[in-house]
């Protein structure tokens, strides 16, 4: 498993019509809330079709820190190949960090 951080370099997501007004969006605020009050900093991933909003905000959080590395705080992104070792990656990281983590699945 390595880190991995979703978002394509050069991608400007004010261009994306459905980013246009992303800092309104529930999943980015979602991100940003779980970061802010529970100190979540990684997220495991194995993401369906249904996920792909839950993805695209970790894409937006990671430009935004990437902007302004002292406003958001910075979200990591592992994307894992099947459902059983992302929850146990995310329990692992809790064990050995004792910092929460998040799974997308």
């Amino acid at each position: 498993q390595t880190e991995t951080m979703l978002l394509s370099p050069g991608v400007d997501l004010n261009r994306l019509p459905s980013f246009r007004n992303h800092e309104h969006t529930a999943s980015v605020s979602l991100f940003k809330q779980a970061a802010e009050c529970c100190g979540l900093s990684h997220v495991f991933l194995n993401p369906g079709t249904t996920e792909m909003w839950l993805v695209a905000a970790l894409d937006v959080m990671a430009a935004e820190t990437q902007a302004d590395a002292k406003t958001f705080p910075p979200m990591h992104s592992t994307l894992c190949l099947q459902e059983n070792v992302c929850t146990g990656a995310a329990d692992g990281y809790f064990r050995m960090a004792r910092r929460p983590a998040g799974t997308v699945l």
